[in-house]
């Protein structure tokens, strides 16, 4: 061969292979971009949990300071009245006007609840717990201040001390607002004392949660990778056997004799090598028991979840699911896709919802192949569906299924698939 034909030769093989070169990148960087897709409605997720987090730990706070003030404030009102009564007294007039001893006591005890309840919603409204160290020591003292010089001027406009002499309710105020500002200053060193506690709680227990986030999002990854890999190598196989079938039907077609038959063994071996393609590709993304059925194959994968998280399988009749989902070589991509569901929704489960109990149902209803997934998460609370379930839904429809999902206001998820049995595509 002369130069110039090798170098046609190695031009034309260069053209030719530069296509399946760029396709074999592309299909490179489509698989490197897959968990950058997967990661966005992950921040998503994690950024409702924070926010939801952030609002339960202020109410928290709050309930903690004003169960503080109302408690101690409470005290301090029925000491002051009793102080009032005992110790100083009550005296027959008041403003120059005879006062009955039931209305002096009650309005003694009017003006001290009326205290507690403007330091109640001062204390509601200036969210000091929430403040820096001199912010918050300054709207203690302000509001002390506050709240005894409405007092104060309460005591004088109801009687309890005359306009001429103010001294006395200026005293009362000085009195009242000390104990006043020290009430608050303890109720928000009580609620920074359990902020304390809570943020130790919860760095104590981050590595393990960054771990259990660590793994789940690794057999996400790892799943939906395998997954996604087999699914385009069976159906290149599948294209490519098909084509080699038809060229060996019409070879078959015009041989005879012993040719003919020859080519026909060919062509049945060749179907069964086909058929133990795709059951060795299915068997590569999932456990070796979906070979015999699905329901070892859940098992398989069951015992895969760390204890701590109970999951518990149950199945109507086994036979009967058995019978609906199959056993053989040729079904096994349908109870792949059931498998797939499963695992998907168990690590939603643990991921999105913080499940720790989860329970897995499968039967036959009305013809059709049932399986349902529900757990006992709170982390799911009004964030709406978890990612991927739209990516399960055209999985299930893929082999004539549907896949409904349940997301109650209280937490947790129910995820319910039905599917067509085998028989019925036979």
């Amino acid at each position: 061969m002369s130069t110039d034909a090798r170098r046609a030769t190695s031009s034309s093989d260069s053209a030719s292979a530069s296509p399946r070169g760029r396709a074999s990148e592309g299909r490179a960087n489509e698989t490197s971009k897959a968990p950058e897709t997967t990661s966005i409605p992950i921040t998503v997720t994690q950024a409702q949990r924070i926010k939801a987090l952030s609002t339960a730990d202020r109410h928290a706070d709050m309930r903690t300071m004003v169960t503080t003030v109302g408690l101690l404030g409470g005290a301090l009102a029925l000491a002051a009245t009793a102080q009032a009564v005992i110790v100083l007294g009550i005296g027959d007039t008041a403003v120059g006007e005879s006062v009955p001893f039931g209305w002096d006591l009650g309005r003694r005890i009017f003006i001290n609840l009326l205290t507690v309840i403007s330091t109640l919603v001062i204390v509601s409204q200036l969210r000091i717990e929430t403040r820096r160290a001199l912010p918050a020591a300054a709207l203690v003292l302000t509001a002390g201040v506050g709240v005894a010089a409405l007092r104060a001027v309460m005591q004088i406009a109801i009687g309890v001390y005359s306009q001429n002499d103010v001294l006395p309710a200026l005293a009362d105020a000085a009195v009242s607002g000390t104990m006043i500002s020290l009430i608050i200053a303890f109720a928000v060193f009580v609620t920074r004392s359990q902020q304390r506690v809570r943020r130790a709680e919860r760095t104590s227990h981050l590595p393990a949660a960054q771990s259990s986030q660590a793994l789940v999002q690794m057999l996400r990854t790892q799943t939906r990778g395998r997954y996604r890999l087999a699914s385009k190598t069976h159906e290149a196989l599948t294209e490519r056997f098909q084509h080699v079938a038809h060229e060996i039907a019409e070879i078959t077609a015009d041989a005879d004799g012993l040719m003919k038959l020859r080519l026909q063994a060919v062509q049945h071996e060749l179907a069964g090598v086909a058929i133990d393609g795709q059951k060795g590709i299915a068997l590569f993304s999932y456990p070796e028991a979906l070979e015999h059925g699905l329901i070892p194959a859940v098992r398989a994968f069951i015992s895969t979840v760390p204890n701590p998280i109970a999951i518990r399988l149950r199945v109507s009749d086994s036979a009967e699911v058995l019978a609906a989902t199959g056993s053989d070589a040729r079904t096994i991509d349908r109870r792949a896709v059931v498998l797939q569901t499963i695992v998907e929704s168990v690590l939603n489960a643990l991921q999105f919802c913080h499940a720790q109990r989860i329970d897995i149902t499968i039967g036959v209803v009305a013809g059709m192949v049932r399986v349902s997934i529900t757990n006992d998460g709170t982390g799911s609370a009004g964030m709406g569906e978890p990612p991927g379930l739209d990516n399960l839904r055209r999985q299930v429809s893929a082999i004539g299924g549907r896949l409904e999902a349940e997301m109650p206001a209280e937490g947790g998820c129910s995820l319910i698939m039905f599917t067509p049995p085998v028989a019925a595509n036979a």
